[in-house]
């Protein structure tokens, strides 16, 4: 196995599809935006000439009266302008990932000592098999509609506040734009394309990267896979508690795949081969990016470990990195010898301490003491 190429693979996939994902956000923002501009400014003139009946009747869900009948459609078509933007550019720029990750799974797996068997599956095929599998339950096109609609909801309902309440058209608007004062970042528009970016973007962008993965396995003959989390500050509970107990390998087309969460989960899929318990991994002994770790701070924050899983390795670190990470009551299950998989669920999630001592009744009594 080419140790050195694997680790510098496996290493900087994730700042590359970070990149990417940046990318198609903004690309989908730039669209949004001129949308965002119409309409917004379509419904500030259409409130402020609404008559006091009007506003009742708007406060009652009665859109008979033509203007707003008009208020209604403008705000429809927000939510319909984000389904058909992100779906757009989804499309065309997913397809163009599939492909990329097709290559990377493959040299993911020559590295690794898999054969070269070529590849006899289409990138259109590669992104329909992504489109047909569901994604933390639901598949991608249903996340962008349902995403879509709960915005709409939340516009109709911060002008229903706003006249409720008394506030003048300026504030009602600000809610919805946000305020140059804060540079838009209290605005609803903000805040969906914060979930646009992290709830849509950068989970399908890992989606579409595990399926294409799976399907390079299958043109490859790799029979079993793997998940391997990122070994750093910011990798989530849910992929801490990954193979808590060793490494755990899944028939390649029937086991989970990333994302195990919404919000950029990174844990990656790896083929199984004779070598790959052998595999060093990169790991960052910080909560911060390494863009943002100073260069002299660098030696002794990161380097590559054989642990073969997040739970082995964070045994080995420093407790005050443990606590740091888990939260007190968490780092005290922990060094107390509960395993990190005892504090979240690929398939459920991560485990709120009410459910966890339920779960761990015996090691929160020993605690507690």
């Amino acid at each position: 196995m080419e140790t050195e190429k694997l680790e510098h693979l496996i290493g900087n996939q994730q700042l590359r599809a970070h990149r990417y994902g940046t990318h198609v956000t903004n690309t989908i923002l730039k669209l949004l935006k001129r949308s965002d501009d119409r309409l917004t400014l379509q419904i500030y003139e259409l409130l402020e000439g609404l008559t006091a009946k009007e506003r009742a009747d708007l406060l009652a869900n009665n859109f008979k009266a033509k203007r707003l009948a008009k208020l209604r459609e403008s705000i429809k078509e927000i939510e319909s302008e984000v389904v058909k933007v992100t779906s757009t550019v989804l499309g065309d720029e997913g397809k163009k990932y599939a492909a990329y990750e097709m290559g990377r799974a493959q040299e993911l797996a020559f590295a690794m000592g898999v054969e070269d068997l070529g590849t006899k599956i289409s990138t259109n095929q590669v992104y329909a098999a992504a489109m047909a599998r569901p994604m933390n339950g639901k598949h991608i096109r249903d996340h962008v509609k349902d995403l879509a609609t709960a915005h709409r909801k939340e516009i109709f309902g911060a002008i229903n506040i706003g006249f409720v309440n008394g506030e003048s058209l300026s504030a009602i608007m600000s809610s919805i734009r946000g305020t140059a004062a804060a540079k838009r970042a209290d605005g609803l528009l903000y805040k969906r394309n914060g979930k646009i970016e992290n709830l849509i973007v950068r989970s399908s962008l890992a989606h579409i990267s595990s399926v294409a993965t799976v399907e390079s396995f299958k043109q490859l003959e790799v029979k079993e896979y793997y998940l391997s989390p990122v070994f750093d500050g910011r990798t989530s509970h849910i992929c801490r508690s990954l193979n808590a107990e060793g490494i755990t390998y899944y028939k390649v087309g029937k086991g989970i795949l990333p994302p195990l969460h919404p919000g950029g989960c990174r844990t990656t899929v790896l083929a199984r081969t004779e070598s790959a318990e052998a595999i060093r991994k990169p790991f960052v002994r910080d909560d911060r990016p390494v863009s943002k770790i100073p260069e002299s701070e660098r030696g002794e924050k990161i380097g590559t470990t054989n642990a073969p899983s997040f739970d082995a390795w964070l045994r080995r670190q420093p407790k005050s990195t443990q606590r740091e990470w888990l939260g007190e009551t968490r780092y005290k299950l922990f060094n107390n010898g509960v395993k990190l998989n005892k504090f979240a669920d690929p398939k459920k999630g991560a485990y709120n301490l009410a459910e966890i001592e339920r779960m761990n009744s015996e090691a929160f009594a020993k605690i507690a003491d």
